[in-house]
This record gives C-alpha cells, structure tokens and sequence, in this order.
C-alpha cells in the first residue's frame, strides 16, 4: 500500500491511492476551507495527483470542476468566473499561463503544495458526507469550438454510468493495465482516465 517509483514512473496500489486521497481531503477540509458544495478547479495534466485532488474533492463532497489544459488564460478566466472556485489546483505549467487571470483565487501547484498536502496527518474520522445519486458530481466544459466552453453537470448516478461504460467500451478486465491519454479536462479524460 505504497506510493513508489519503478524506472522513473510513479506506482501507486489501490491502498496509496485511498491514503492519499484521505490525506488530501482532509488538509482541504482543514487547511483551506474547502466544504461541502464548494468548488474546486482542477487545471493539470493527466498525472496521479490530478487522481488524487478529483476524488479527495469528491470525497469532501465538493463538486471537481475540470478545466481544459489547452485553455487560453481567457478561456480560463471566462470558466472560473462562472465557477467562482474556493481553490484551484493545478501543475506549475498551466498555473503560470493563467497567473494573471486568477484574481483573488487561491491556486496550489501540485509540485510545489501537493506533497504539504498528502503527507499531513490521516485523519482517523471519514470526512464524507452522505451523497445522493442526484447530488453533483464533477462539472465538465465543452471545448469552446464553437464559442465559449459551456459547463456541464453530472450528478454521482451519471458516474455509475461512466464506470459501466467503460467496462462495456473498453472490455476492461482485472488482469488489463489502462492507461487514458486524453486531457483530464475532456469528457473522454474524466469518464474513463478516473
């Protein structure tokens, strides 16, 4: 139940996964405010701690809004503007092109914060609350082709549908390794890359 390194790529078991999404649900919770409702935006790239911070969000009860990584700092700040965030989280790359926009928000790059994040206490009590198949889930934007990205909702039942797709889709097995190359803040990203 380790987080650990093999050839440079980062392992990380069922069991660190968990952990690490304990950890960091509860140093939002009690180091940065983060409630039940609230929202928080994920900038980054498909990397673990991306993972990570969307189920520790999830978790928390609050709602992952994702944001597209190839999002313009305009397109960026349209989206937060209509989010309003608690936080943003996000990798030092896409962070430093939207730096301008981000107003009052709070950012954490996940080089320089994520590791302050996980390694605190585990807390000893759940910190999720009950949620119903209605309750939001993740909001998700379209790519703005054809204007600006529009947000869309998906409620926890609409999850269960992602995970039943994706094993219907993708004839997943146990035995298969899978990796989603597709940018977390596309549909195709979320629904299958968590």
């Amino acid at each position: 139940d380790r987080l650990y390194l093999v050839d440079g790529d980062v392992r990380l078991t069922f069991g660190a996964h968990l952990d690490q999404v304990v950890r960091v649900a509860h140093a939002l919770r009690e180091r940065h405010g983060v409630r039940p409702g609230d929202r928080v935006a994920l900038f980054a790239a498909n990397r673990w701690e991306w993972i990570v911070a969307f189920w520790a969000t999830s978790w928390l009860g609050a709602i992952p809004c994702l944001m597209n990584g190839f999002w313009t700092a305009e397109e960026f700040a349209d989206a937060v503007a209509l989010v309003e965030p608690a936080i943003v989280l996000g990798d030092a790359v896409r962070l430093e092109r939207v730096k301008a926009v981000l107003g009052g928000v709070r950012a954490l790059v996940f080089e320089d914060d994520f590791d302050a994040l996980a390694k605190g206490p585990r807390p000893t009590t759940d910190p999720a609350p009950v949620t119903r198949e209605d309750d939001p889930a993740f909001l998700i934007f379209t790519s703005g082709t054809t204007g600006l990205p529009k947000g869309a909702l998906h409620v926890h039942e609409a999850v269960v549908a992602h995970h039943a797709t994706a094993l219907l889709a993708l004839d997943l097995h146990a035995e298969d390794i899978f990796w989603c190359t597709a940018d977390p803040g596309w549909v195709t990203g979320t629904s299958y890359g968590i």
